[in-house]
């Protein structure tokens, strides 16, 4: 048995890639502590899981810790990125309403839908997000020829009465 922890993501300068910190200690039977780990993994094999999941290139799916901080995104990771901490109040509703999808401004300044579902056993969350723009795209078009149509069918009621009017 042992203790495991994971630090908070960061930026490797050296390696110019998103890295983090697992810990953890190995014990004996009885409890007693006989050794300790600490290594740097980076987060590039995650980054690959994380964009295998991702809907679509309007879409995005970002690993976060439950602060806010991003982990790993399908959109790759940068050193601002590592550093950028979703707005409070935002993460706040997210994880209040997890499953439940909202309009929100993303880590990239983007007009965004998204959802945030927890990982279980850790302090992390994942968050899927969509760009508002095409998601609302289908509901335009949708407008844009129930509008046509109906204008046409007015014109052409009016068409049958005015000519219905000069019998």
């Amino acid at each position: 048995g042992g203790a495991e922890g994971v630090g908070e993501a960061g930026w490797c300068s050296t390696g110019k890639r998103a890295r983090v910190v697992v810990a953890g200690a190995t014990s004996r039977a009885d409890g007693r502590v006989i050794g300790a780990f600490a290594e740097e993994r980076h987060l590039a094999p995650v980054r690959m899981l994380v964009r295998s999941f991702a809907p679509q290139a309007s879409g995005a799916i970002v690993l976060v810790n439950v602060k806010g901080y991003p982990i790993a995104s399908s959109e790759g990771m940068t050193e601002v990125l590592v550093k950028t901490r979703m707005q409070p109040p935002t993460m706040k509703k997210l994880r209040e309403n997890a499953r439940v999808p909202f309009n929100y401004t993303s880590f990239r300044g983007r007009d965004v839908i998204g959802t945030l579902e927890l990982v279980p056993q850790t302090n992390w969350a994942v968050i899927s997000e969509v760009l508002a723009e095409s998601s609302f795209q289908q509901v335009r078009h949708f407008r844009d020829v129930s509008l046509l149509v109906i204008g046409l069918l007015m014109i052409l009621v009016a068409g049958i009465a005015y000519r219905l009017g000069l019998l």
